[in-house]
This record gives C-alpha cells, sequence and structure tokens, in this order.
C-alpha cells in the first residue's frame, strides 16, 4: 500500500468511524434513555449503512473493521458512560460487516445482506447478553411474565413463539431498511458491483 492510500484508509475510516461512534454516543444513549424500542436494530443498521458506503471510498480488506474501531474507541468515551452491551454489538457488527464485504464484495445483494445481518445480532446478543449478566434465572422470569400476561388476557399457551417471532420480523425490516437505503446512497454514488 502506498503512502497515499494509507493515508486515505486512516482518514474514510476514522471519518466515518467517528460519524458512527458520534451517533451511537448522542442518539444510541437517547434511545436507551427513553425506552425506545428497538433501538439496538436501529443503531445496528445505522451502523451497517455507515460501514458499507465508508466501503466505497476505501475498498480494502479490513476498512470496514478499522472503521467499527473507531466507532468502538468513540463510544468508550461517550456521555452515557461505559456499556458493555453497545461497545460488543459494534464489534461484532463490525466484524460481520467486513466478512461479508470482503468474500462478496459491494454488490446489492451483499450490502443488503450485511444490513441485515447486523440487526439480526441483536437477538442472540440479548441472549447472550443477558444470560452473562443476570444468569440463567432472567429466562424462566421471562416465560413467567409472559404466562401471567396470557393468563390474564385468556390468551393461547404459545404467545412466547409469537413475540419471538413478530421480534425476529422487526429486525428483518429494520436490516432491510437499512439495506435498501445502502443500495440507493450506492447508487446515486455510482460505486456498487453489479
Amino acid at each position: 500500500m502506498r503512502n497515499s492510500e494509507k493515508i486515505r484508509f486512516l482518514v474514510f475510516t476514522t471519518l466515518f468511524g467517528v460519524f458512527w461512534g458520534a451517533a451511537e454516543a448522542f442518539l444510541g444513549s437517547y434511545l436507551h434513555m427513553v425506552h425506545f424500542p428497538f433501538r439496538g436494530a436501529l443503531m445496528a443498521g445505522f451502523g451497517a449503512s455507515v460501514m458499507c458506503i465508508e466501503r466505497f471510498y476505501t475498498p480494502r480488506i479490513g476498512a470496514t473493521m478499522a472503521t467499527g474501531l473507531a466507532a468502538l474507541c468513540v463510544k468508550l468515551i461517550s456521555i452515557g458512560g461505559f456499556k458493555l452491551g453497545p461497545v460488543a454489538g459494534i464489534l461484532i457488527e463490525g466484524m460481520m460487516v467486513e466478512l461479508a464485504l470482503s468474500l462478496f464484495g459491494t454488490r446489492r445483494w451483499s450490502l443488503l445482506l450485511a444490513c441485515v445481518l447486523c440487526c439480526l445480532e441483536g437477538i442472540p446478543h440479548f441472549f447472550i447478553f443477558n444470560w452473562v449478566v443476570y444468569g440463567q434465572g432472567i429466562f424462566a422470569s421471562y416465560m413467567a411474565m409472559i404466562k401471567s400476561i396470557q393468563d390474564f388476557f385468556g390468551l393461547g399457551e404459545n404467545l412466547w413463539r409469537y413475540i419471538v417471532l413478530v421480534w425476529i420480523g422487526i429486525h428483518l425490516l429494520i436490516g432491510a431498511a437499512a439495506g435498501l437505503f445502502t443500495i440507493k446512497v450506492a447508487k446515486q454514488l455510482g460505486k456498487y458491483e453489479s
């Protein structure tokens, strides 16, 4: 890599990473504070779009991960304080988008795939993170709460399955919307591969 390419790599990955990290620090913290539903999926979709768009400016392996690391550094010093969940999410999302774009390039379908994967990352992230932080008993508490709701409203026993399906569906929709936005930006930039 020539010096000009190294400078371009550092400038664009840092610029886009700081933009994403600032959005995570301010908007993400605000959404968390007001208990906005699906805030993790929304921020994941935003981050995936930023990483995919950055890849058009620095089409090199490692650029997307560098963008994620820059965002992570900004998030670490955010006003809301250090929160392990979002920091781990940023790192995992950076790896997922890096993998998708390194393997499949910047084709329309791979941009869509990268955004959807990022938004779906929140589902296993939720279960693993809650298990680590609160212990195995948290899931029994969730199921007891759902059973109470079922009994109170006289709903069927499989309510939890419908809740999980709707939850996954909304994550898919947010990821698809982020992917379509990214494709639209790519089209305007004239950058994506056929």
